[in-house]
């Protein structure tokens, strides 16, 4: 039987980020883990590879992925190097990194990996400016000079927004977020505390203090999508949480978001992720993992 290992990476309040680096010649494979954190790994030199929840891919040199939490994932190097292979790692909360620009909350179009644990893949010769950011911010946090911090959410932040968009091609109204987002946010507020509700327009537009029609045209260019979309949307995210996390069965889970049947659910959930919620969660099962060990991991590691 695979033993894993959980990670647990305790982060500073302020500063919600740990950078480490790794390099050490070695062909021994690691051993089977997941975190609670998002990972980003940057190749700077030699081949790496990495077998995530199934699927095996290779990092060059100027490569990186992104891992959300709690993928179970493994790194191995394909020769003994005779130099050092050198990996630069990432690993943060992004709803607190981020929090200073988003005091209301990550927007919803920026949180794919907490339903999605697939990893990304990065490539030197195909995206440059996403491995210009990265490269940026792992510079910064070495100077560690004035400022350094503020310049790495910024950069981070620019990176999540760039990926987001790539991954769910979904993001035309982000420039103009702002502008409605915070009108708008007590019905967001609403829907994410009782998912299982049946909001109705005048309801949600009553708690915003705007018209029924100001309310559908804000939330549109805020969201990207209608309350009525957006509802369905969180309430399959909401499932997945509950799938990873919990063992209720998917009619427990369907009924707890909000589904009034089963066909219901398996309908709206195939329809956003592709796939069923009993696949997804074989898949993305968390408590598969249930025996794994337990590591943690403190701030006070970080490395130069």
């Amino acid at each position: 039987m695979q033993d894993y290992i959980y990670r647990e990476y305790v982060f500073k309040e302020d500063f919600p980020l740990i950078s480490m680096t790794e390099q050490h010649p070695t062909r021994e494979k690691d051993v089977y883990h997941f975190h609670n954190c998002l990972e980003i790994c940057y190749c700077e030199s030699r081949r790496k590879f990495f077998q995530a929840e199934g699927r095996e891919f290779s990092l060059n040199c100027g490569d990186a992925c992104i891992i959300p939490p709690y993928n179970t994932h493994a790194s191995f190097l394909p020769e003994c190097p005779e130099q050092p292979p050198l990996y630069r790692y990432l690993f943060f909360d992004a709803e607190t990194l981020l929090a200073p620009f988003y005091p209301n909350g990550l927007p919803e179009q920026l949180c794919w990996y907490k339903y999605d644990s697939s990893p990304i893949l990065l490539c030197a010769n195909r995206d440059q400016e996403d491995l210009l950011l990265l490269r940026q911010s792992i510079r910064r946090l070495r100077e560690k000079s004035g400022g350094s911090q503020e310049a790495v959410r910024g950069l981070m932040q620019a990176l999540l927004v760039r990926l987001s968009r790539a991954r769910t091609n979904a993001l035309p109204g982000m420039e103009r977020l702002a502008h409605h987002a915070e009108s708008i946010w007590p019905a967001v507020e609403a829907i994410k505390a009782n998912p299982d509700q049946d909001f109705t327009m005048e309801q949600l537009a009553e708690r915003c203090r705007v018209s029924t029609a100001q309310f559908a045209s804000r939330f549109q260019v805020a969201m990207g999508n209608t309350p009525q979309q957006y509802l369905r949307f969180y309430r399959v995210r909401r499932a997945c949480e509950l799938l990873l996390k919990s063992e209720s069965s998917i009619l427990e889970i369907s009924l707890a978001v909000g589904f009034q049947s089963s066909s219901s659910f398996y309908y709206n959930f195939r329809k956003m992720l592709g796939t069923s919620p009993e696949q997804w969660r074989n898949n993305n099962r968390v408590l598969a993992k249930g025996d794994a060990l337990h590591t943690l991991y403190d701030s006070n590691r970080e490395e130069d």
